[in-house]
């Protein structure tokens, strides 16, 4: 009994602070608080790592992978003109991987800290909407500069119908897609009406965000767990009427919108950036890259970039196109016990995927942020925080347990 108390507060302490090293990190990522959060963690695992007693410390080598292709490409980046600055972030985020092995000692369930996270986040994204529409308010001006500079909102239009619509949000929303992922795996396994309330909250903060792909894999996930939970024949039939409906709806959608014509803002300063890679590629860049944050010109922008939000087309740019793939892969397939990625882990390894879409095109992945994604992804993978629906099993897509 003696030893069970300190671990126990051990976890609980442990589990506080990343907790507040995740929320910190959406609703305020420039803030100093965020580093210091970061090197106690870090301190406290390298201190857990050199007093284990010896064969206990189980290393991982996926961070290790990623760390050491950040690392070439940062060095990399010395030699060629870059921003050094933004290369640095590049490379510092790259260290958040390494908390799976905080995760893993401490068993800390990063479900719970993404939900609660996402709560908090969503919190900041209401006060920054109340500011922002309601600026003669008492408290509006100082308020909305603090979280403008600390949390890097972003007020803009995008092009849709034939009107424009209003994006208004913290930078870090694409976050609420994991917490909006594990809400609604855990609602249908027939959990209270809260969870369809908090399901709702998380949708409509996605909505919000007047982010096409965004609110695209948020639908999808949901389509993809109601076809799961029927029987074969009425998948079937599902998945032909969803297919018309949604021919139907393309036809009219792209007809009477800019969503995908070259005349749209944003689709046409991302095909500038597609075109301008090209132009600039060269055998050694292909192979070898230029290093993080290297700039070329952009006709998108009509400007030298050191960052796109054509995510794989800057690591290619960056790396070569080997270590790009070798990233990825390492990412997406951190163990190589296939086992993992069945049974219950297969809803999770849907969502990850889909969240890997939308990073395609959105610089939402090789950030502070898009890094907790991962952490939280490989944690289901290779952690040992216990899943949210374990108690729930029942369902082939996400309730069979995997066996390492």
């Amino acid at each position: 009994m003696r030893t069970t108390a300190p671990r126990s507060s051990r976890k609980a302490v442990a589990t506080l602070l990343l907790g507040l090293f995740f929320t910190v990190t959406l609703v305020a990522p420039a803030a100093p608080i965020n580093k210091v959060l970061f090197a106690a963690i870090g301190a406290w695992l390298l201190k857990d790592m050199l007093l284990a007693p010896a064969g206990t410390v189980s290393l991982i080598s996926a961070p290790f992978a990623v760390l050491g292709i950040f690392t070439y490409g940062f060095i990399l980046s010395w030699f060629n003109r870059s921003n050094e600055a933004l290369a640095l972030q590049f490379f510092t985020s790259s260290f958040v991987l390494f908390l799976i092995h905080f995760v893993r000692r401490h068993e800390i369930d990063v479900d719970r800290l993404v939900e609660l996270s996402a709560l908090v986040l969503l919190a900041f994204t209401a006060l920054f909407w109340i500011t922002t529409l309601w600026p003669d308010l008492s408290i509006a001006a100082s308020l909305k500069g603090l979280m403008e500079e600390v949390s890097l909102g972003a007020v803009a239009e995008r092009d849709f119908l034939e009107a424009p619509t209003l994006s208004l949000h913290l930078g870090t929303v694409p976050f609420l897609f994991i917490a909006f992922c594990l809400r609604a795996v855990r609602l249908f396994h027939g959990y209270r009406w809260r969870d369809a309330f908090l399901l709702v909250a998380l949708l409509v903060g996605i909505f919000l965000s007047a982010s096409r792909g965004l609110i695209a894999i948020s639908v999808l996930f949901l389509l993809i767990l109601l076809i799961g939970k029927v029987p074969l024949i009425v998948r079937v039939a599902a998945v032909l009427i969803v297919a018309v409906l949604l021919y139907v709806a393309t036809e009219f959608y792209l007809g009477n919108s800019l969503v995908l014509s070259a005349e749209e803002t944003s689709n046409a300063v991302k095909i500038g950036h597609f075109q301008s890679y090209f132009d600039d590629l060269t055998a050694g860049s292909l192979i070898a890259g230029r290093g993080l944050a290297a700039y070329y010109f952009s006709s998108g922008s009509g400007a030298f970039m050191a960052h796109t939000e054509i995510t794989p087309l800057d690591m290619a740019r960056y790396f070569g196109v080997v270590l790009a793939t070798l990233l990825y892969f390492t990412i997406v397939f951190p163990t190589l016990r296939l086992k993992r990625y069945g049974g219950r882990n297969r809803i999770w390894l849907i969502a990850f995927l889909l969240y890997l879409v939308l990073s395609a095109t959105n610089p939402v992945m090789f950030n502070s942020y898009g890094m907790l994604v991962v952490l939280w992804y490989w944690s289901k993978l290779i952690g040992v925080s216990r899943p949210m629906t374990e108690a729930h099993r029942g369902t082939p897509m996400y309730g069979q347990k995997a066996t390492a």
